[in-house]
């Protein structure tokens, strides 16, 4: 891990000359703070394709969620002239629902925004294969203030889809459940932000899904500290999670990204899980500029530890981008005690995707991306269930271990207001899950990948994305799955599943001067 150290010594110390330099160029240039643009939000469809497509390359696209007075900036300097029919759409519609933060950049005064919105999903699913139809809705109020230094959020969410989550623990009545999905304070000064509350973050240069910290969990309290200069980005957090069998749990975590114009974007994130029965914080987890897997070594310190790398490469109309997920990785021969190379599976993840933008017809996208989840990563020993990598028993990270998959799709949107896309996925799952934790050194069994007895899935779907203005939004789904040993049964299932979702947003915002 001396890498690490090395690492972060290296860039922090080109940070603080490259803020040197920022400092003599932007003398009596303040910035503004600013909410979080959620992850579910429509908004993201958009921006990812386009910064998949070259545009919006200021942002640091592995660290999710964008700050909306960052995404308005973006918009300013995007030149028009040079997009298709599909891209002004798509800006018009962004700059719509930044309206307040693109006013509040072309004024020379100082505002207070106050911004309410009120967001109602539905969706219908219909599954042949056990006849039944649901209807899913969900209610999302909300409320924004910000001001020059200050900003505030709270988000509430009533739906009736989390009556079917096994993992929920609030409570609920027989036909809703509710929960305070967003609640957070930010304060901004300079290139320097600190923030505490919940909201979803995704780090990852995928636009929906990582294996080091998703937003995959529900959203849970934490303190939040950032640094971020043109080049250079480093972002902490910590966290207290759910107990586990009457032990008290601690989250921490830390990323530092480097950007280079062309936007290409190299990552390294750090994260531990500890706990225990009346287990106090550690103050060398708390220090977000201590080294994890030093204080494990060094200090003698029991925890969870995994290092997450990741990439996002752009080459003209190819994008490559990964992340590679290190739980442990075992390094001694078959000659050492177990674990060992030969009894014993590196507890890996990996995430890869190859893009292509525009080959044979203008505005389409194409995306091959693998996903390869280790039987035994993120798992803890038995002794020490409390590290597991878990909130209310959904991943930190990936949504589950012991599985893998291949994902084929291509998207047009050759018409404005429109985006169809076609997707096909085979995928392996094994029996073991995030909860496993049924090893010990001495007995860590290598075992065939994926896990026991595995569950196979071709599937094929077909959507439609519909924006007609950028308070309204529907897509329709319909796609066949073809499952070997579903539920660990031995017969062949054929299932068609079909769904058609609606999301209308009621806002209003205003500028106080």
């Amino acid at each position: 891990m001396k890498i690490i150290s090395y690492t972060i010594l290296i860039t922090l110390t080109i940070s603080l000359i490259e803020t040197k330099t920022a400092l003599g160029q932007e003398a009596g240039e303040s910035g503004y703070s600013s909410t979080f643009l959620y992850l579910d939000h429509w908004a993201y469809r958009y921006i990812s394709i386009l910064e998949d497509r070259g545009f919006f390359r200021s942002l640091f696209r592995s660290a999710k969620p964008y700050k909306r007075i960052d995404i308005a900036k973006e918009l300013k300097a995007i030149d028009e002239t040079i997009l298709s029919q599909a891209e002004l759409f798509w800006i018009k519609s962004l700059k719509e629902e930044f309206h307040s933060e693109l006013l509040l950049l072309d004024s020379d005064h100082n505002f207070e925004n106050v911004q309410l919105d009120s967001r109602v999903t539905g969706t219908m699913n219909t599954y042949r294969f056990n006849g039944d139809n649901e209807i899913d809705w969900a209610l999302f109020p909300e409320i924004n203030y910000s001001m020059k230094h200050f900003s505030v959020s709270a988000r509430g969410r009533v739906d009736n889809g989390i009556l079917n989550d096994t993992t929920y623990s609030g409570r609920t009545t027989q036909y809703l459940a509710a929960r305070l999905e967003d609640a957070y304070g930010f304060w901004q000064f300079g290139k320097m932000n600190f923030g505490i509350g919940r909201y979803a973050e995704n780090w990852s240069p995928f636009p929906d899904r990582s294996l080091i910290l998703s937003g995959n969990p529900y959203t849970y309290d934490k303190i939040n500290f950032s640094f971020q200069t043109k080049h250079i980005a480093f972002r902490s957090l910590f966290a207290k999670l759910d107990n586990i069998q009457n032990a008290t749990r601690y989250f921490s975590a830390h990323r530092l990204d480097i950007k280079l114009n062309n936007g290409m974007n190299f990552g390294i994130t750090e994260s531990v899980v500890y706990g225990g029965v009346n287990q106090p914080i550690e103050l060398v987890y708390l220090n977000p500029f201590s080294i994890f897997a030093a204080a494990q070594l060094n200090d003698k310190k029991e925890a969870n530890e995994n290092v997450a790398l990741d990439f996002f490469i752009p080459i003209k109309q190819f994008n490559f981008k990964g992340q590679l997920l290190i739980d442990d990785f075992i390094l001694d021969g078959a000659d050492k005690p177990a674990p060992n190379r030969k009894t014993s599976s590196d507890r890996l993840g990996f995430l890869f995707g190859f893009q292509v933008n525009d080959i044979g017809i203008r505005e389409a996208q194409i995306n091959i991306e693998y996903e390869r989840l280790g039987s035994y990563t993120y798992n803890v020993k038995q002794k020490r269930p409390w590290q597991a990598y878990t909130f209310l028993e959904r991943g930190l990270g990936a949504t589950n271990n012991d599985q893998d998959n291949w994902t084929l799709s291509c998207r047009y949107f050759g018409f404005p207001k429109f985006i169809f896309s076609i997707e096909a996925v085979f995928a392996r799952e094994g029996e073991r899950t995030l909860q496993s934790n049924d090893f010990e050194d001495s007995t860590f069994v290598k075992l065939p990948f994926p896990s026991g007895k595995t569950q196979d899935k071709m599937a094929i779907s077909f959507n439609t994305f519909y924006q007609p203005f950028p308070r309204l939004t529907a897509d329709a789904t319909i796609g066949l799955s073809r499952f070997k040993k579903y539920n660990h049964l031995s017969k062949n299932k054929n299932f068609l599943e079909a769904s058609v979702g609606i999301n209308w947003i009621i806002q209003y915002s205003k500028s106080i001067q």
